[in-house]
């Protein structure tokens, strides 16, 4: 597999140190996006911002009274954007949410079908850990599901931010970030189904230079260089690769350089 080093410029008012992370928020890719849109009982413009709403009951002096109130997670845009940038659409779908599709299944074979994936757990393991298929994949081998849109968007999960060591220093390359990215793509089903793409990992990989990429640092207070400059250090990778190690000799060149040692 193919690995990047990603030189990310992050300006002066980004802070870190050797052995920090970085969360990177991604998007799906536009193929799988694409058809699980065209899955869908659509009932607004695709690319028109709408607003999810979910009924809501609240106590009162009054009694109990109900409202619709805006999704706490989901926000206000339009469904592709919705399952492109925020939208966990990878992911193995959990039993539960097998459960909801089967609540829309026309097909009767196909809605028992589902209902024992989402009620037999060995039966789900044994189908998730062959195929581990993303909702299109899911949506493809049970056509009869074509669930509205609310229906979707409410019960997927957020996507969530991919974490990556800093394989840089701030002393060798202040105002940058850089990022040493294994890249992510495999075929389920034993070497022999579809190729799956990592999300993060493909994202970096086909993103446009200038562009930006939206991320955060988070400090690793307990991976860190000792504070003594003398002390020396042995870095032992067991396979999780060389990102964080390159930053911490870049550092300590850098701090040795400056104080005239080596």
């Amino acid at each position: 597999r193919s690995t990047l080093q990603l030189e990310l410029d992050a300006g002066q008012e980004i802070q870190y140190q050797p052995g920090d992370h970085v969360g990177v928020f991604p998007c799906n890719r536009k193929e799988i996006v694409d058809g699980v849109l065209s899955r869908l009982t659509i009932r607004v413009d695709l690319d028109v911002p709408v607003q999810v709403q979910v009924l809501k009951a609240n106590n009162t002096s009054n009694g109990v009274v109900k409202t619709w109130e805006p999704h706490d997670t989901v926000p206000s845009c339009s469904l592709r954007t919705l399952l492109t940038w925020f939208l966990d659409i990878t992911t193995p779908l959990a039993p539960i949410q097998l459960e909801n599709l089967a609540s829309v299944a026309t097909d009767p074979e196909e809605q028992r079908r589902l209902l024992q994936l989402a009620t037999n757990p060995s039966a789900y393991e044994e189908w998730r850990n062959w195929k581990f298929p993303h909702l299109l994949e899911v949506l493809t081998e049970f056509p009869s599901v074509r669930p509205t849109a609310s229906l979707l968007v409410t019960h997927l999960n957020p996507l969530q931010p991919r974490f990556y060591s800093i394989s840089s220093s701030p002393e060798v390359h202040p105002g940058q970030i850089h990022l040493t990215v294994a890249v992510v793509n495999y075929k389920t089903q034993g070497g022999k189904g579809p190729t799956h793409y990592g999300v993060c990992s493909n994202f970096l990989q086909d993103f446009p230079p200038g562009q930006n990429i939206h991320l955060f640092v988070r400090s690793a207070h307990n991976f860190s260089l000792p504070l003594s400059r003398n002390l020396p250090v042995i870095m032992v990778g067991p396979g999780t690769g060389i990102a964080p190690f390159r930053g911490f000799w870049q550092h300590k060149m850098a701090l040795a350089q400056a104080s005239g040692g080596t």
